[in-house]
């Protein structure tokens, strides 16, 4: 959106869903000798519907007194706490099925689209981890590697471990066993290969 504010020129990029902060990053710097009111009125007119309806006591009934950083402050708080609320949800909906660690892992950041890059790496690694197989997630949990890493350690684990033939009879501790040995091979195949 072009516009012309108190005589000057502005390019006002669409609003950000996304990245509400750095949106009003770019507005900010646009806006620095306009008053509170005529911000107040541009950020209305840039917004969509959704993110108006999340702040429509604020549109309704203006502040007297600052205005434009009261609806600044309340869109990036309920966005973003949507965000942070709903994105780890919907992540956990998320289960391996058949794929393989590292295709999971992908299909997770597919689901944070553009987020992907802000969203806590700690709570993407905490919901990758709970949905790998039981007896692999000690071995997962004491890897120092990024998760990345890990997914594609994980596909290693695990195509070892079907590539074995089944026993009927395994305990959990006895799986866990095994996993240990063929991740101790692996990580010695891997070191005499380089």
């Amino acid at each position: 959106m072009d516009g012309e504010i108190n005589g000057v020129s502005m390019r006002i990029p669409p609003f950000l869903k996304s990245y509400p902060e750095t949106w009003f990053a770019q507005m900010d710097a646009q806006f620095r000798m306009i008053k509170q009111e005529t911000k107040f009125d541009y950020v209305i007119a840039t917004i969509d519907t959704e993110i108006a309806s999340e702040v429509i006591n604020i549109i309704k009934n203006p502040p007297a007194v600052d205005p434009y950083n009261q609806l600044k402050a309340a869109i990036i708080e309920r966005t973003t706490d949507f965000a942070s609320r709903e994105l780890p949800r919907l992540l956990s909906q998320e289960e391996l099925g058949n794929r393989k660690p590292s295709q999971f892992l992908r299909k997770l950041l597919q689901l944070l689209g553009e987020k992907a890059k802000m969203f806590d790496r700690e709570q993407l690694k905490k919901i990758f981890l709970q949905r790998m197989p039981a007896p692999l997630k000690p071995i997962l949990l004491k890897q120092k590697v990024s998760l990345e890493e890990l997914a594609d350690l994980a596909d290693r684990i695990l195509d070892i471990y079907e590539t074995r033939p089944a026993i009927a009879s395994v305990t959990e501790n006895s799986e866990i066993t095994q996993l240990w040995k063929m991740m101790n091979q692996f990580q010695q195949q891997v070191k005499t290969a380089f």
